[in-house]
């Protein structure tokens, strides 16, 4: 699990899709600093062509698809392929008729709920499954991806911005890019000398690693419109110093379950709490830098 919590949602009934309240169990779920994304499916062939199904968090089956068969036989397509996400059986039928389906199929790993409380299984089963990969370790894997995956959207939309700005703010900032860089180097001198003598976006953001890929953000919104009424907030602060915390601090585990994170002289306290806020914010960031790149997109065609 990444930083989506992906539903594959199956029920033939489009009307009954139309019932729920998609905008409360996405709201849930990116509370717990998960971005939902549900994949709504009416028909055999749309469910299938989701296998191997590897990358969904929890499947959810009608028990009674009408003109299709019937939930299991679609729960053993998922099982044959060694998926063993979580599956939630659901239907207006008795929960003994649901488990005895599970029972004569010898499905493992399958919950069961009626039509009627749904909505609540899905989100009680959601969180314990996200509670499963929230160990410390997953959680640092998460950040750690979640801040590559930002690093990749501050790439392209330096890249747009500094080429289209005008050559005397790009000069200037290929020029202090340069200076800042010369002394921390080492070993890659001789890219930062190949920058120098024919600078460009491209080789600007190579030599880049998360922090200074800010700083270089930083340096363009005082140009360029895009960047800069965009005001996304700390980014140094609210992800980058956590992530460092997290990719290079030393962590000692309190009575609490709270780790607390040396680096230097600083301390950060990683808690239930700060673990979701976090994660929050990758998410408000990304969703940001994907408006941005939105708006340079729209500005050029």
């Amino acid at each position: 699990m990444k930083i989506e919590f992906n539903v594959l949602w199956f029920d033939d009934t489009s009307d009954f899709f139309e019932s729920i309240d998609q905008d409360h169990l996405k709201d849930e779920i990116r509370s717990w600093g998960f971005e939902p994304n549900f994949d709504l499916v009416t028909n055999p062939t749309a469910f299938s062509a989701r296998a191997p199904y590897a990358d969904c968090d929890l499947i959810v089956v009608d028990f009674n698809l009408e003109d299709h068969g019937h939930g299991q036989d679609f729960i053993s397509q998922v099982r044959s392929q060694n998926v063993f996400t979580e599956v939630l059986f659901y239907s207006s039928a008795s929960a003994d008729q649901l488990w005895q389906a599970v029972f004569d199929h010898k499905l493992e790993g399958v919950y069961v709920a009626s039509r009627t409380t749904i909505q609540e299984r899905v989100l009680q089963i959601g969180q314990q499954t996200v509670r499963k990969v929230l160990d410390l370790e997953n959680v640092r894997g998460i950040v750690m991806a979640g801040v590559g995956d930002l690093d990749i959207l501050l790439d392209d939309i330096l890249i747009r911005a500094i080429n289209r700005a005008e050559s005397p703010h790009r000069e200037k900032l290929f020029t202090r890019f340069h200076e800042k860089l010369s002394t921390s180097l080492g070993n890659n001198q001789a890219k930062l000398e190949a920058f120098k003598a024919a600078p460009d976006a491209e080789k600007l953001v190579r030599l880049c690693d998360s922090d200074k890929r800010w700083q270089s953000y930083e340096s363009v919104a005082k140009f360029d419109s895009a960047l800069k009424s965009a005001h996304p907030g700390d980014y140094r602060t609210d992800v980058l110093k956590p992530r460092n915390f997290l990719a290079h601090g030393v962590p000692k585990k309190d009575d609490s379950g709270a780790v607390t994170f040396s680096y230097g002289d600083d301390h950060y306290k990683f808690d239930v709490d700060e673990s979701a806020s976090l994660r929050q914010r990758i998410i408000r960031y990304r969703s940001c830098f994907v408006g941005i790149q939105a708006s340079m997109t729209q500005s050029v065609t």
